[in-house]
């Protein structure tokens, strides 16, 4: 059975920074002090959600992303371990290629 996300990214209340060539020159052209650009915004490293955010943007339940984990199916997600942001992350890449074509990326991911 395949999933359909049944809410964007932005419904489910996660912004997303993107960087556009623009951004890309400007930020190069702050390297090499051309005043005339506005600073560009540092490179941004992969945007993480929650097991809530992530079950939101593909139409299931925390539950069921739980469960998946634990049995090694679904998207990929990161552990993480220290103070109050401990838990379990997604990243939005992994969510976009597993909403894609849920069963393509259960073969890449098992390395069928």
């Amino acid at each position: 059975m395949t999933s359909q996300p049944s809410a964007s990214l932005a419904d489910a209340g996660i912004g997303v920074f993107e960087l556009t060539d623009n951004t890309m020159k400007s930020h190069r052209a702050n390297q090499t002090g051309d005043a005339n650009q506005a600073p560009a915004p540092p490179p941004v490293a992969p945007l993480l959600v929650t097991r809530k955010q992530a079950a939101a943007v593909l139409g299931l339940k925390e539950g069921t992303l739980r469960t998946w984990a634990s049995l090694g199916r679904g998207p990929r997600y990161k552990k993480l371990h220290s103070g109050s942001r401990a838990g379990v992350r997604y990243s939005v890449d992994e969510l976009r290629a597993y909403a894609e074509d849920p069963a393509a990326y259960e073969r890449r991911r098992n390395g069928l």
